[in-house]
This record gives C-alpha cells, structure tokens and sequence, in this order.
C-alpha cells in the first residue's frame, strides 16, 4: 500500500564548512518576501509600490492581496511590483503570492475610506 507521507532524513552535518560553496537561507527560499511598501497608507484606487525579493516578472503569477482583498498588478519585476489599491480594500497586512510561496509585510497598509453620514438633522 502506497501513501503520501514525507519521509524526514537526518543527514550528518559535515565536519568542515566551506565558505567558498556555503550557502545563504536567501539563495535557497525562493518565495516572495516583502521588504517595504510606498506609500504606507493610502485611499483605494491608489498606487503602491511593493519592494522585495522573489516576485514573478510575469504579472498574471503575482496575486497581492491588502487583508484578503485582491489587488490589481500594474506592472512587476522580480523585486518590484506595482499594485492599485482595491476598492474593497480594508487596513491590514499586505501579502503576496506566486506559485512558489506567500510572504507577507511587517507593517500594516493603513486604508483611508470616505467619511460616512450617520444621520441628517434639520
């Protein structure tokens, strides 16, 4: 019977390091990290400059999403995307999504919405 269980192997840690073919956790991870974002708060429909590492140069490959709501993607490359704020967006993390991972912001995107009429009195 076959199943789709992992199997965890313990390797032995060599007795040497070498820096000349050490490698660095950033040359292994390849999904997106978000390292800043510009401006920091903002009304939707604006514009947002997304900085970090591991983004796709494929537009339709990048999904950026302000607390759940999705974005759209103006232009990429492979450490800056370029995003309009959503409509529905709301005040939150940002994240973003290509088929090799999600990384999210440090910070929260702080949304500015319209003021709203509670009540009219004569």
């Amino acid at each position: 019977m076959r199943t789709n269980s992992t199997l965890n192997r313990i390797y032995d840690i060599p007795g040497e390091i070498v820096d000349s073919i050490r490698l660095e956790a950033d040359d292994v991870v390849i999904s997106p990290q978000i390292t800043s974002f510009a401006p920091q708060a903002g009304r939707p429909g604006s514009l947002v400059l997304i900085h970090g590492m591991h983004f796709s140069t494929l537009p339709g490959e990048n999904t950026v999403r302000f607390q759940g709501e999705t974005a759209e993607v103006l232009s990429v490359s492979d450490t800056l995307l370029q995003v309009r704020v959503p409509s529905t967006a709301r005040t939150g993390r940002l994240e973003v999504e290509t088929r090799h991972g999600a990384g999210g912001s440090d910070r929260p995107f702080e949304v500015y919405l319209p003021p709203q009429l509670q009540s009219v009195t004569p």
